[in-house]
């Protein structure tokens, strides 16, 4: 099966189609939230897609000013599900084989294989892919908090943002575009 190669930023966009920016691309605090400094410190990355546009796929940092690991994705363990306000972190992360739970590395446990890719629109789909620690799938949102300059994964938005107890903490959906 041909392999189609893109090579991008990924920029953060509310579901209300405005940017918020490109990943930051930062020494510390990793990629987990939009850059707001100038063009050098955009996360560049790539991502090799099959003909068919089918399966899931890594996203691999290439301009990655942090320590490695370099692929992109999901960083802690915890199970997602409706009606819990659990949260997944956001970061760079090992490689890991497609639809596999949580794969301890170091002091953190790793997702890589998460995304889906649309060859049409160029654009990262909606959801990511996360496996649950027991094996389960989980509906899977990338949300932002505009506060900490955050992004993490919960499996239900409104049961996330309900748990606050500050409502100027609460999340937002976004997509991710390359």
């Amino acid at each position: 099966t041909p392999i189609f190669r893109y090579k991008g930023r990924i920029q953060v966009v509310r579901s209300d189609g405005e940017s918020l920016g490109y990943l930051r691309n930062w020494a510390t605090d990793s990629v987990s939230g939009v850059n707001y400094g100038g063009p050098s410190s955009e996360l560049h990355v790539s991502l090799a897609v099959s003909h068919y546009g089918k399966g899931m796929i890594n996203i691999l940092a290439t301009n990655p000013t942090f320590p490695a690991p370099y692929y992109i994705g999901t960083t802690t363990s915890a199970t997602l599900a409706p009606g819990s306000p659990a949260v997944v972190g956001f970061g760079n992360v090992e490689k890991t084989p497609p639809l596999s739970p949580p794969v301890p590395y170091g002091t953190q446990t790793d997702e890589s294989a998460i995304w889906t890719f649309d060859r049409k629109t160029r654009q990262l789909k909606g959801t990511s892919h996360y496996i649950n620690p027991d094996g389960s799938s989980a509906n899977t949102t990338i949300v932002y908090d505009i506060v900490n300059n955050s992004i993490f994964f919960v499996g239900d938005v409104d049961a996330y943002n309900k748990a606050l107890i500050d409502p100027d903490y609460m999340v937002a959906p976004v997509v991710c575009l390359t």
